[in-house]
């Protein structure tokens, strides 16, 4: 079983230098493919045009990667297919091209599914489950994380760039040169709690459907 992603950039034709932006999202998947080494089956990186992929082992890493690399290449927006299935043929880690199986054509008719709903979310799932409820429920849970994270301001970012690494919030106050107030205000209107539970009940909710899929 494994995780299949495939990725493009929302109107990448109306982006005046493409070239920049392409060699953001290549070092964007370079870092992925370093930091999730352990949890990767086949790096990711740049098949056709603006589109990418990359095979997981396991989905618990999901929403993080998707997370680095949308973060990664901002302002350009980014959307995703994931496919939850089988592969049926080697899968090379040194590069995702080529492989092929369920996993893959779910994550192709997802991303295809993805560009029909325009203004809509910028995840979409597929597995064995599709139509059930617990993938219906999955994917409520990842488009209001992701609805959620799409609506963080920049000092909203910067806050939580820095507790994420266990800093506390007197220590972000002062390092941004803001009050510990402003950061709680901060951090309250990003409903930065409410993301963290989402993203724990879609880390749960994904190892489920890979189990039974």
């Amino acid at each position: 079983m494994y995780v299949a992603i495939i990725g493009d950039l929302v109107r990448s034709r109306q982006i005046r230098d493409r070239n920049a932006v392409q060699c953001q999202l290549q070092a964007a998947l370079d870092q992925v493919n370093k930091k999730y080494a352990d949890q990767i089956a086949a790096n990711f990186l740049i098949t056709l045009g603006d589109e990418f992929q990359g095979i997981l082992q396991e989905p618990g890493c999901l929403m993080p990667i998707l997370s680095d690399i949308a973060d990664a290449i901002r302002p350009v927006q980014v959307r995703f297919g994931v496919g939850i299935g089988e592969l049926t043929t080697e899968v090379n880690r040194n590069a995702a091209i080529g492989a092929d199986g369920p996993a893959f054509y779910r994550a192709r008719s997802a991303i295809n599914t993805v560009h029909k709903r325009k203004n809509q979310s910028c995840i979409r799932l597929e597995s064995v489950q599709t139509g059930s409820i617990l993938e219906a429920l999955l994917q409520d849970a990842v488009d209001s994380a992701w609805e959620i994270r799409c609506g963080w301001t920049k000092q909203q970012r910067r806050i939580i760039a820095l507790l994420s690494t266990g800093m506390s919030q007197a220590e972000a106050g002062r390092r941004l040169t803001i009050s510990q107030s402003s950061v709680y205000s901060g951090l309250h209107l990003s409903q930065y709690t409410r993301y963290i539970s989402l993203t724990e009940h879609i880390r749960r909710g994904l190892e489920a459907l890979y189990h039974v899929s």
